[in-house]
């Protein structure tokens, strides 16, 4: 049977393109995940080890499936206590996921956890999730860097602009070239990747790089060191000013951890 011309593999890939439903970065990601709430994305994690497990794709007239946790393997899991379980989970509730199909124009939005009943009885959780949010939750852990991140690393981090750093570090570092292997970022770019509204780099370098500097470089099998740039904008007057900070991965075969009081 003779392979299509590449016009028409093209021509399938556009199609297929379209009618895909698209998760919307933001709806997801931003939402339920980086809106500075590292409680949220610990859970989402904890969920996304338990939904790889579940087929997702059986019974195709149920859009829903239920299963139940156990509470004290969520604690464990996420490190962070009964009482935040029970607000995040509720706060799930309140978050809407973004699908839309260009082609047919229509868009949708849901609910990310629909129900969820405390036993406490039996210290467990019971859970109703729409499969379309749950197939988003099962690759939460490629958002953030594929298999070379452990979910239940990333939960142990208790510093949340540790949890963003962590996977920009290990995408720096998975550059072939050795001069590749430190990037630059604008003032602008690190109030995107950590969510602020900070007015200098050195507001960004005293108030997040030190502590998330600290806490990976203790707990983590990738730490990193910083360079932050001097000079001009144009010409060169009075006192040059700090225009970028490069970031430096520092991957280590084992970590020293630190005692805490």
């Amino acid at each position: 049977m003779p392979l299509p011309s590449i016009e028409a593999r093209e021509k399938e890939f556009q199609k297929n393109k379209q009618n895909n439903v698209q998760k919307v970065h933001n709806s997801f990601i931003e939402n339920a995940l980086m809106d500075s709430n590292i409680q949220a994305l610990k859970i989402v994690l904890y969920l996304s080890t338990v939904l790889k497990d579940i087929d997702l794709n059986a019974d195709a007239s149920n859009k829903l499936i239920t299963f139940i946790l156990n509470y004290d393997d969520i604690l464990e899991f996420t490190n962070i206590s009964d009482v935040d379980v029970t607000k995040r989970l509720k706060s799930m509730q309140k978050t809407s996921i973004k699908f839309k199909n260009i082609e047919e124009e229509w868009t949708e939005y849901t609910s990310m956890l629909p129900r969820f009943k405390r036993l406490y009885g039996k210290k467990q959780v019971e859970i109703d999730i729409y499969k379309s949010v749950a197939k988003l939750i099962v690759d939460v852990p490629k958002e953030f860097g594929g298999t070379i991140l452990n979910v239940f690393d990333i939960c142990k981090l208790k510093n949340k602009h540790s949890v963003r750093m962590l996977p920009l570090l290990h995408m720096i570092n998975g550059f072939k070239s050795p001069a590749l292997k430190q990037k630059s970022y604008t003032l602008e770019d690190l109030n995107s990747i950590f969510g602020v509204n900070s007015r200098t780099l050195f507001d960004i370098e005293n108030k997040i790089l030190k502590d998330v500097q600290s806490e990976l470089n203790t707990t983590s099998k990738m730490g990193f060191k910083y360079e932050v740039n001097m000079g001009y904008l144009g010409v060169a007057r009075g006192r040059p000013k700090a225009l970028d900070i490069t970031i430096i991965p520092v991957p280590k075969p084992f970590y020293q951890g630190s005692l805490e009081f």
